[in-house]
């Protein structure tokens, strides 16, 4: 079909459960995610936001040692975009676990979505015609024949090449007749 579809903004499920501690004393972690479940299309607004969540847990002294603070990690780098108005994502993590009753860090998002610096260029399509096929054999060798060619639609850019853009009827046939004039032996 030419043309484009509506604009779909994207969106994102809701977050899942905590998943169970990585240590019961000293210090560990839980994590809950949620994912994109629908991603933009036609122009559609990019989701922005955190898609992964990180925070302490189990923090309690374990006997006979010191207490050791959370240390958040920088952000990492942006991921490649996949394509022009899609998604990216980064990621961060605790570089030092709060340890044996220090202080934890609050949660905090461990991986993050958001939009593609590259726009895309969404310009109107309109249905244009393709060039015309090479012409089909003759069906008779004399006599009355027939041959065929075809063109079809297709999306383009260009109003020009819309049907009927040209000032006329389309000046070729689908279907051309021709005469042969010689018999074959």
């Amino acid at each position: 079909e030419c043309g484009v579809p509506p604009p779909t903004d994207c969106r994102m499920s809701g977050w899942s459960g905590w998943s169970t501690c990585t240590a019961s004393c000293g210090g560990g972690s839980r994590t809950r995610s949620r994912e994109v479940v629908q991603p933009p299309l036609s122009g559609g607004l990019a989701c922005d936001g955190p898609i992964l969540e990180v925070e302490e847990c189990g923090r309690q002294q374990c006997i006979g040692t010191e207490p050791v603070d959370c240390v958040l990690g920088d952000w990492e780098d942006w991921a490649p975009c996949t394509k022009c108005g899609g998604q990216r994502k980064r990621f961060r993590h605790i570089a030092k676990h709060a340890a044996n009753g220090g202080e934890t860090c609050d949660a905090f998002a461990r991986e993050e979505t958001g939009a593609c610096p590259e726009g895309c260029h969404h310009e109107a399509l309109f249905c244009a015609w393709s060039l015309w096929l090479d012409w089909s054999p003759c069906t008779a060798s004399c006599g009355a024949g027939r041959r065929a060619r075809r063109r079809h639609l297709e999306p383009s850019a260009s109003p020009e090449a819309m049907p009927g853009a040209t000032g006329g009827a389309d000046e070729e046939l689908v279907l051309k007749y021709a005469a042969a004039n010689e018999q074959r032996l």
